[in-house]
Formats: C-alpha cells, sequence, structure tokens
C-alpha cells in the first residue's frame, strides 16, 4: 500500500504531504487510534478513512486524492463569501456607497454580495437607527461544517467567535 501511494505521489508534488504510520511506533499507534483506524493496511486522506484492507489501483488513487482536493478548494471558495448591507433610503449617499463598494469588490476580484437595506424595522434590526445612516454592515460567512453532525460542544465553540 505504501507503494502505491509513494507512486502517487509525484503527481501532487507541493500540493499534498504523505506519512506512512507503523503499528509498532507508539505515537503512530495513538495517530491511527484517534482517525478510528481498525484494520491495516489503510490509506486515510485528510484524516478520513478512504480506502481499507486493499491497495487501489493507481487512477482510483488519483482520483480519491483529486475528490479531496476539490472539496478543499470549495470550502475555501465558500469561506470567502461575504455580504455587504448599505443601510440607508437609498439615496444620492446610498448609491455613492453602492457604487464605492463595487468598485472595491471589482478591484479586488473577492465574492462578496452587495444588498441595499431601506426598510426602517430592518435597519434598526441591524442596531443601526435611520438617522446614522448611511451605515455600513459586513458579514463574512463561514462555512464550519459539510456532511457531519457537530456535538453541542463544537456548535458551543462556533458560537463563542460570535462575541
Amino acid at each position: 500500500m505504501v507503494e502505491s501511494v509513494r507512486a502517487v505521489a509525484p503527481e501532487f508534488e507541493g500540493i499534498v504531504e504523505w506519512r506512512e504510520h507503523k503499528i509498532k511506533q507508539p505515537e503512530s499507534l495513538v495517530f491511527m487510534t484517534s482517525l478510528m483506524v481498525k484494520n491495516i493496511p489503510t490509506i486515510c486522506i485528510d484524516g478520513r478513512i478512504t480506502f481499507v484492507s486493499r491497495i487501489p489501483a493507481r487512477e482510483e488513487l488519483i482520483a480519491a486524492i483529486q475528490r479531496r482536493i476539490f472539496e478543499k478548494l470549495r470550502m475555501k471558495i465558500k469561506r470567502r463569501r461575504a455580504s455587504l448591507f448599505i443601510l440607508g433610503d437609498g439615496g444620492e449617499k446610498c448609491q455613492e456607497v453602492r457604487r464605492n463598494a463595487e468598485k472595491a469588490i471589482l478591484e479586488l476580484g473577492v465574492d462578496v454580495d452587495v444588498e441595499m437595506v431601506t426598510d426602517e424595522k430592518t435597519i434598526y434590526s441591524f442596531g443601526i437607527s435611520p438617522v446614522q445612516t448611511p451605515a455600513v454592515i459586513m458579514a463574512r460567512y463561514a462555512v464550519k461544517s459539510t456532511k457531519s453532525v457537530p456535538e453541542p460542544v463544537i456548535l458551543k465553540e462556533w458560537i463563542k467567535d460570535v462575541r
């Protein structure tokens, strides 16, 4: 199995690191136990058990690594999403803020949605009084979990970041 991984590693040079964990080394045993590895040999990709007790074909191993790279890239792209809310009456000053925001977004090449908020009740919900407008609120979205059910203790840690 090690030979299979060693053979495809050059395909991902500078992108992927690989390590062999031998069961006779205590730190490796602890690591494998933390990943819930029950059978050997096992290939894990980014801490996820991917191949158990079998040597995958070269193409199958490459495809599995590529899928994980794609997942990580997609997560990274999602993490960079944000919204910019312009609060106000929608008048000339708000329009100027919108133009400036769109220019800045274009120059930076980032994925930021711009939304004009003119409803007084919604403006108050942001903690802003209409007399304080135009105001700009930046909201950044961070993907914390996909394809799993986080435990309450994990959710608490994420929620603490909001304080």
